[in-house]
């Protein structure tokens, strides 16, 4: 080695038996190989730095040599791997859509837009996850060749390798999400054929660190809960981490994340009904707010509007008030779409009163009409 650190050192030794003219090697010090793509490239000398000659010696001491015969480039210096391995860790990541606000997305979206719900009417919209590190190196080796620059980094990786992949996750109205990469550390979660994207999912190069950012609600199948999860399939991304030893070669290994990167539904939120007071006389009729913002759209949440609707468990309730009218009991029924309570007297079924959700002409509204008077001032 001619100069830096290890100067004065032998790389290498080259020998040559003077008997049987066997060649042996030995290395000492790894050998800079200029094939990155190749983590097992052959470095050789150049012509003619390395020649051998053969001499002949008769009875009487008579000797004759061989022209000098060029053995450089039979002698051959394999390049070492590094080699990384990748696992996926315990870590998970939690997008909430109750969460969406207003924002401008920080993640790089490239030439794609970010989605603005409409359901909640103030542009566009963002819930941001906290970075997260999901995978760790549980063994890696740079090798003889040393550490290289930059020694481990991260990507993200669709499944088979591919620039875009369909997804089972859908937006609230049912289109299709497919992911596509935009870049080795960003991939986004595109609406149908559309430029828009719900979500965006980016690692840091560096630390390995995954962030979510999401614009759009999603549809989730469970009504039944109003934050159930929804994720992607386990295959669908993965994260990859990739060594560099000092003469510039890599291996990678890659770990499947897309389970663990979860977003939670958004429920509607209950409806705070003004107090209606009203005359306990027969043809009367009167309306009170269902909320007290006066506005029932803003209480179903980032997954738009569905209904205001009566349960079973609102007739329970009102059975338990024990009403009457000309001192007979009340039977209730309910309408089909669950916007309508009808009241009819329990001995000849005629009508006592209805209570409407939102009937045409009374938006944000609940309405009474009282056809018979009811034996009670109580409230209802």
């Amino acid at each position: 080695v001619a100069t830096g650190p290890l100067s004065g050192q032998a790389a290498f030794a080259v020998a040559i038996n003077a008997t049987t003219g066997v060649v042996t090697v030995e290395q000492y010090l790894s050998i800079q190989h200029g094939n990155a793509s190749d983590p097992d490239d052959p470095a050789t000398m150049t012509a003619n730095a390395i020649k051998a000659v053969v001499t002949v010696k008769d009875g009487d001491g008579d000797t004759d040599a061989s022209d000098a015969v060029d053995i450089s480039g039979q002698i051959t210096f394999r390049d070492d791997s590094p080699s990384i391995t990748v696992d996926a860790n315990v870590a998970t990541i939690t997008v909430d859509e109750t969460n969406l606000a207003a924002g401008a997305a920080t993640i790089a979206l490239s030439t794609f837009t970010q989605g603005a719900d409409a359901d909640k009417g103030i542009g566009v919209t963002v819930t941001t996850s906290a970075p997260t590190v999901m995978s760790t190196v549980s063994a890696s080796s740079y090798g003889v060749d040393g550490e290289g620059v930059p020694n481990v980094s991260y990507a993200l990786s669709l499944a088979g390798g591919a620039s875009s992949a369909a997804t089972l996750l859908t937006t609230t109205d049912g289109v299709a999400i497919t992911l596509v990469k935009v870049s080795d550390t960003v991939v986004v979660g595109r609406v149908g054929a559309t430029n828009t994207v719900a979500f965006a999912i980016e690692v840091d190069a560096t630390s390995g660190a995954v962030k979510v950012e999401q614009y759009l609600s999603l549809f989730h199948p469970n009504a039944a809960n109003p934050n159930d999860p929804v994720s992607l399939a386990a295959g669908d991304l993965s994260i990859i981490g990739t060594i560099k030893d000092g003469d510039g070669d890599t291996f990678s290994d890659p770990a499947t994340i897309g389970d663990r990167i979860t977003f939670s539904d958004d429920g509607p939120s209950a409806v705070t009904a003004a107090t209606l007071t009203m005359n306990n006389t027969a043809a009367n009729s009167g309306n009170a707010y269902l909320d007290g913002d006066l506005d029932v759209d803003n209480n179903y949440g980032a997954d738009g509007a569905g209904a205001v609707i009566f349960t079973a468990a609102t007739i329970t309730a009102l059975q338990g008030q024990n009403l009457a009218s000309s001192l007979t009991s009340l039977n209730y029924s309910l309408s089909l779409d669950g916007t309508v309570i009808t009241a009819t007297r329990s001995d000849n079924a005629s009508l006592v009163f209805t209570l409407s959700l939102q009937p045409g002409g009374s938006d944000d509204k609940y309405v009474l009409d009282l056809n018979q008077t009811l034996d009670s001032t109580a409230l209802v």
